[in-house]
């Protein structure tokens, strides 16, 4: 693209039917001329006419609010609150009209950052950061209200050396001319570390590389009252200066607070290799002054000369503590150092779940082992067993066998206080979510409609089904053993022996019960899902381009390749019949809604550059003369393309989208079907039978939902009506009170797949009230409901793809079955 300005044009190299040109260096106000060259097959330039754009500035927007107040529901604990707000399109025009006030009607400081605007310029997101101890606040807003500029502790200041932090409590530095966290500031105040903190990784062929060259950026990303986060990133370095792995750290501090959080992640961007071994990676602090005194995993005494005490959590049901020969099960991650005059704790979270790991306190400081030196056969003893390749695949020999592309993100706090003073990231090392009431995110819209919980029967039940289904869950968590640090927060046993990496996106479907209940556990299930989803199973480097962004579907290991045909350790008699020693990667397998929930209810940044930078790689070289095989693939697509343009109002997403609506309509048969001729798995007769899978049909329903509701074209809403009537005409089985798997006669039939298919049947139902779909989504509820009962009870039936498939799209309709379901016993007079 080239404008009349010779300075302001861009490039795109590959040939994509969906394109997005950013243009910088334009002044507001200013009209410009523009065209759009390109080569043609033949080697032609070849141009379109010229056109013009202007740049007006956007204009603020006025809120209708004036001044109303929104109850938050505050998590226990001590540290402080991060945490997103939704609002109604044209509710809010400015964040400087938000303010916090605990139950005695007095300011609490605050900080704010919008996250997300709606088309019309009204404010959609807002992040708020508050240092509250309070479990409830109300949060005031509208054009008649305005906060105080608060007198806050915290200053930042940042020059060519460095990003100097006070918060009042505590000073330190972060270099920009070499890695330095927690430095002390140029006046030499804060001086709390001795020699820099360094990160060591050490490959397998025993090659040191080290962080303490100087980063590639550091960045403020967030400052403000409250909070501010400093973005580092860099390489380690070897000796002779090879790279190895990308580091990505954000450390937050908070106003009158002694403590820091920082979020670090490294990243596989060794793309010579599809597998790097890693002997070791250790996080070195050394600290001012010697240590008299350490606290580590329950014990605390003097230090004996200059012997360290070694915390070692190398699984996830064993620990051992030296000098003193202490053994336990699972070990809290938090040390402290005490020189007598001086405490420094350091407290890591999710330590045991995430081993293998060190935890080393000396006189001069910590080492923190993030991935601890291994013997050569730490892990033999499972060699045999079913553990071997469901949680080691990736230990053995004493290495670290990690996939190009994949990362790791470990939550580690530093506090500085005095001795005999309890540190509070002791106690916990998650800042606290505050919620406001399931009503307001329904009335928001932000999510759709997601029937909150009220005194209909069959809203009741299914909320009392997802808390056992839940229980169920997490008890499959212990059984299966789904700890280790590739793979806590997964859920395994997908063809029996493959990790899910949350098909179907389960991190989305516990945050809509978070929304809809408010009941923490799900949001903790959430995010633990979430952390490990976005690092673990997508792919942030490779040596192909086109596989940046990609995810890794189901497989042995997440990533697959680990084993070159179907393992057999602890296999039945028979072997394994199941199971994914590839993986593969396919839009109809990729989930993004949970990542976008996450970061707007969070302002976890990760979660949103993972979910466009996958949303990016679909949109641009999956979209090229789009076409697919089977209902799914568009479905998913569809449901991604359109979570990532709700997120931004991006017109590339929604360009991407119609492209697949398009051939989605120009393929649908006349009975509504997308019929084909069936493949094995789907019909095993001879002939094959022409039909589909329900449950791909229904997936792409409730994609095309997602795409009428952005848009609302009406062919799009009445395909979805002809699909609906397609599924019922030609799978419904009403003795199972449920559907067939395909459209072949022969295969199963049951109420596994209801709710998975209703999303598009309650559109079509609503549309045209006919009694036929009422009937089915009716009795169809009832089955559903008993398949998830019987799910929650039984051990190892509540795992992760069967319960995520019950649950992530039924709160859209959860209110229209249960008004059908209380009309009906009005009519018979129940």
């Amino acid at each position: 693209m080239e404008t009349d300005d010779p300075a302001i044009r861009a490039s795109e190299e590959e040939p994509f039917n969906n394109h997005r040109v950013r243009l910088g260096k334009l002044t507001a106000g200013k009209t410009y001329r523009y065209r759009i060259v390109a080569r043609s097959r033949e080697g032609n330039t070849v141009s379109s006419e010229w056109q013009t754009f202007h740049t007006a500035a956007p204009q603020p927007a006025a809120g209708s609010a004036r001044k109303e107040r929104l109850a938050l529901k505050i998590e226990k604990g001590g540290l402080p609150v991060t945490a997103g707000v939704p609002f109604p399109k044209g509710t809010l025009g400015s964040e400087d009209h938000l303010r916090l006030v605990d139950s005695a009607s007095r300011e609490i400081m605050l900080q704010t950052s919008v996250l997300q605007r709606w088309p019309d310029g009204s404010i959609k997101w807002v992040l708020l950061d508050s240092a509250t101890k309070g479990t409830e606040a109300v949060l005031e807003y509208g054009s008649e209200v305005t906060r105080n500029a608060p007198e806050s502790p915290l200053k930042v200041s940042e020059n060519d050396d460095a990003v100097v932090i006070n918060t009042g409590a505590i000073q330190f530095a972060i270099s920009k001319k070499r890695f330095g966290m927690l430095e002390p500031a140029p006046d030499g105040s804060g001086g709390f570390i001795g020699k820099p903190a360094e990160f060591v990784l050490t490959g397998s062929d025993g090659v040191v590389h080290s962080s303490l060259n100087a980063p590639d950026q550091v960045v403020i990303e967030e400052r403000g009252p409250v909070r501010v986060m400093v973005r580092i990133s860099g390489h380690h370095q070897g000796p002779d200066g090879k790279k190895l792995f990308r580091y990505l750290i954000r450390l937050h501090a908070w106003a009158g607070r002694p403590y820091v959080r920082i979020q670090h992640t490294f990243e596989n961007d060794n793309t010579v290799t599809d597998f790097t071994g890693i002997k070791s990676f250790i996080l070195r602090v050394p600290l001012a002054g010697v240590a008299k005194r350490w606290a580590l995993g329950g014990s605390s005494r003097s230090f004996s000369q200059s012997s360290p005490a070694v915390l070692q959590q190398h699984s996830d049901d064993r620990f051992t503590l030296q000098p003193n020969g202490a053994r336990g099960r699972r070990a809290e991650g938090i040390a402290e150092w005490d020189d007598g005059a001086h405490s420094v704790t350091l407290a890591v979270r999710d330590f045991w779940q995430t081993y293998p790991k060190d935890l080393k306190i000396s006189p001069d400081g910590f080492e923190l082992g993030l991935m601890p030196p291994l013997r050569d056969d730490e892990y033999d003893y499972a060699n045999g067993t079913i553990d071997e390749h469901r949680i080691y695949y990736y230990l053995h020999n004493g290495v670290y066998k990690l996939r190009q592309g994949m990362s790791k993100t470990q939550d580690f706090w530093f506090e500085f206080g005095k001795p005999k003073v309890r540190a509070a990231v002791s106690d916990e090392q998650r800042v606290r979510m505050a919620a406001a009431s399931p009503d307001w995110y329904e009335k928001t819209g932000v999510f759709g409609e997601i029937s909150v919980p009220g005194p209909s029967k069959v809203v009741r039940q299914y909320d009392d089904v997802f808390t056992q289904t839940f229980a169920g869950y997490l008890r499959d968590r212990e059984a299966s053993r789904e700890y280790g640090m590739l793979n806590f927060g997964d859920w395994w046993g997908e063809r029996f022996i493959n990790w899910g990496n949350s098909e179907y996106d389960t991190q989305h479907a516990f945050l809509l019960q978070f929304l809809r209940t408010g009941d923490w556990r799900y949001f903790l299930g959430a995010e633990e899902m979430e952390w490990h989803n976005r690092d673990i199973d997508a792919i942030h480097a490779h040596s192909d381009p086109i596989q940046v962004g990609a995810v890794y579907a189901h497989a042995i290991g997440h990533s697959g390749d680990y084993y070159k045909t179907r393992p057999t350790a602890g296999a039945p008699k028979g072997g394994f019949r199941e199971g994914s020693p590839r993986s593969h990667f396919a839009a109809d397998h990729t989930f993004i809604e949970g990542h976008l929930d996450y970061y707007y209810l969070t302002g976890d940044r990760r979660s949103l550059e993972t979910a466009l930078g996958t949303a990016d790689r679909y949109d641009s070289y999956f979209t090229r003369n789009y076409d697919f095989n089977n209902c799914r693939q568009p479905g998913w697509h569809l449901i991604m393309t359109m979570a990532a343009y709700n997120a931004t109002y991006d017109p590339f997403y929604l360009n991407a989208g119609r492209m697949i609506i398009e051939r989605v309509l120009e393929r649908q048969t006349p009975d509504g079907g997308w019929k084909r001729q069936m493949v094995p798995g789907h019909c095993f007769c001879k002939p094959r039978h022409q039909g589909n899978a329900g449950f791909m049909v229904g997936v792409l329903l409730t994609g095309m939902r997602h795409y009428y509701e952005a848009t609302g074209d009406q062919r799009v809403a009445d395909s979805i009506v002809k699909g609906a009537h397609f599924l019922v005409n030609d799978m419904w089985v009403p003795s199972a009170r449920g559907f067939r798997y395909t459209s072949c006669p022969n295969s199963s039939s049951g109420s596994w797949s209801n709710f998975l298919l209703f999303d598009g049947i309650v559109f079509a139902h609503a549309r045209t009230g006919d009694e036929r779909l009422s009937d089915v989504l009716l009795i169809g509820t009832d089955g559903a409901l008993e398949t998830m009962v019987e799910a929650g009870k039984r051990d190892g039936a509540a795992w992760g793809k069967g319960f995520t498939q019950y649950t992530r799209v039924v709160p859209r309709f959860l209110r229209h079955l249960a008004n059908l379901k209380e009309s009906g016993a009005a009519k018979r007079g129940d």
